[in-house]
């Protein structure tokens, strides 16, 4: 059941997460924009602080209803999205490449005007979307090799692809998916306790994604990644060494030591592959009567 039910989410969760982040993106005033992505992938501990809360609750209850609850209750937040879902703005790139551009320069308007009609920066705004739009459609005939057509081309696209890639090997499924075996490992085998240390490390892992969800905008994304990935070396290293001698030589001082390197781990992954994930990279485009920074 839940590998079928792992399958079918998979399946389903990209178009939820493209779809939001770039909603995000196009609604989030300019200034804003690149926190307001980085926090889209931080709720992700909000939704794993719950779950791991609940499983606590229902551990010991002497029946299938221990699973079953967890189960149930991970409907919530689909059933919610369902719900409220009629009640968003439509996304104002959609908009304007249907040439509705009555209701793109209304949600320009509302969200990044102030309900300002004759706001010179909507209006701006509106003219660079129409701009890149007629662009892409000038360019959406070209064939896909050309991606890899010239070394710029070439480069972006294994930029691009690597972030990808990275970001789901840089560690955090195995915290994610066998803390528990991990815990068993090194002699922490009490199932209270695991609940425990696991809210407390989904609780760290919120405060750590906020905050560098904050500060985003103070660091250069490079410097941000290396110091993410570098951290992320030397944490898993040293977790490694600690976990050999709870394993092998039965340390308990060692074992102890894992406990603070999975913790440690938070503001690492945090710092480069949670924050930046979503976070865009603003061009400068040039419009007959502005510049403006948007996003592409």
């Amino acid at each position: 059941m839940y590998i079928v039910s792992r399958l079918i989410i998979g399946f389903g969760l990209p178009y939820a997460i493209v779809a939001g982040s770039s909603l995000i993106g196009e609604l989030a005033y300019p200034k804003e924009r690149a926190i307001l992505t980085s926090l889209f992938n931080a709720a992700y501990f909000i939704g794993a602080i719950v779950a791991s809360a609940v499983t606590y609750g229902t551990q010991k209850i002497p029946s299938d209803w221990s699973w079953r609850v967890p189960s149930l209750l991970q409907m919530s937040p689909s059933l919610l999205q369902v719900a409220l879902i009629l009640f968003l703005p439509e996304s104002p790139r959609f908009l304007i490449s249907k040439e509705r551009y009555e209701e793109a320069f209304k949600v320009l308007v509302t969200y990044h005007a102030e309900g300002d009609e004759n706001s010179e920066f909507a209006k701006a705004e509106m003219a660079e979307i129409k701009t890149t739009i007629a662009i892409e459609l000038e360019h959406s005939k070209r064939s896909w090799m050309d991606m890899l057509s010239t070394p710029g081309n070439r480069r972006r696209v294994l930029i691009g692809s690597l972030v990808g890639v990275m970001t789901q090997l840089s560690g955090n499924v195995v915290i994610s998916y066998y803390l528990g075996d991990i815990l068993n490992l090194i002699g922490f085998t009490d199932t209270s306790f695991q609940a425990k240390y696991n809210i407390g490390n989904q609780v760290w892992g919120l405060v750590c994604a906020v905050l560098t969800a904050l500060l985003v905008m103070r660091f250069r994304r490079r410097t941000m990644y290396l110091t993410s990935i570098i951290g992320i070396l030397v944490i898993y290293v040293a977790w490694t060494i600690s976990s050999a001698e709870a394993i092998v030589k039965g340390s308990k001082a060692s074992g102890k030591l894992c406990l603070f390197w999975i913790y440690a781990y938070q503001p690492a992954y945090n710092i480069g592959f949670n924050a930046l994930t979503y976070s865009e990279y603003p061009i400068d485009v040039p419009c007959e009567k502005h510049r403006l920074i948007i996003t592409l």
